[in-house]
Order: structure tokens, then sequence, then C-alpha cells
């Protein structure tokens, strides 16, 4: 039996509209099962319904929804999805292992090269889902690096206390990077 849609609080509802009216690229930050995935189906939901071109980027890769484990997943939802994982698999880029530790550079260069071919395609709202990597130094340098990489319009951080703030810190400073 599928799980009920979840009701969105008001300033969720409120982003998700600004996010999927606004297009771009939108890279989601957040700890292991805080509903990244959720948020990213729901964001490509939206966005279809603005008549915008979407792809995904699932860069989660231990908990992979466009594709297997191990990989990042890129695809192209032409109707509503229920969950990521109704989404297909057009392209494949193969990390090795289901987590990013000791793969850094495979995860960024994956993440950034899926983007580019969405980019290229013509998507218009690329949402781009990442592990729940989020504590110490190996997980500030995988996200700064995959954040300079894909260079998204927007940022969304699911966490649960502050777990992500360290990782948006270099961001929010002026003159920070871009």
């Amino acid at each position: 039996m599928a799980s009920p849609a979840p009701t969105w609080p008001e300033p969720t509802r409120w982003a998700l509209e600004r996010l999927a009216r606004g297009g771009g690229t939108v890279l989601l930050l957040g700890g292991v099962d805080t509903g990244k995935s959720t948020l990213a189906a729901e964001l490509v939901n939206r966005g279809l319904a603005a008549g915008r071109r979407v792809a995904v980027v699932d860069a989660d890769v231990g908990q992979s929804d466009v594709g297997p484990p191990a990989t990042i997943g890129l695809g192209f939802p032409g109707a509503p999805a229920g969950s990521l994982a109704e989404i297909a698999a057009e392209r494949l880029y193969f990390v090795g292992d289901t987590s990013p530790a000791g793969h850094l550079l495979p995860a960024v260069v994956g993440t950034s090269r899926l983007a580019h071919v969405a980019r290229a395609r013509g998507c218009d709202l690329i949402v781009v889902d990442t592990t729940g990597m989020v504590s110490g130094r190996l997980a500030e340098a995988l996200k700064f690096h995959k954040i300079q990489a894909v260079r998204p319009r927007a940022l969304v951080a699911v966490q649960a206390a502050a777990e992500v703030e360290p990782l948006l810190a270099p961001f929010d400073a002026p003159g920070g990077p871009r």
C-alpha cells in the first residue's frame, strides 16, 4: 500500500512553489532519513505542474532511487511521481560505493556532469538529491565542492536541529563562494 502524500506546512508549500516557478538548479542537503527525497519528488511534481522541463540528479548513492546503489542517476520525469523511485534513470555515473567517503571525487564529478547533461538537454528545473552525509570534515569537503561544481540557484537544507548549518556557512559569508 502506498504511503499517503505528505501534508506540507505552509512555509514549505510557499518555498516549493517559489522554487518550482523560479527554475534553475536546486540542491537538497540534509541528514539520513530527513525527507530529502520526498521533498525532491514534491518539487519535481510542482515543477511539472508549472510547465517546467524537469530533471532529477539522484546523488544519494546509499539510498538511490533513480538507478542502482553506488551510482548517481539522472532521470527526466514526464509525469508526476509518487516518489523518485518511479523515475527511470536515463544516465548513470558509477561512484563505486554506497558511501561517498573515500569516493569524494567521483561523487562531485558525477553530480556535476549529470547536472550539465540535464542543462544541455534544455531542462529548466534540475533537482539534485544528495546523500545524508552531513557531519564531519569529509561531509564539509564533499558538500562544499559539490555545491561549487553544480552551482545551484538554490540550496534547500532539511534538518532536525542545526546539523546542516556548517555546510551552509561558507555560502552565507559576505564575499563567500557563489
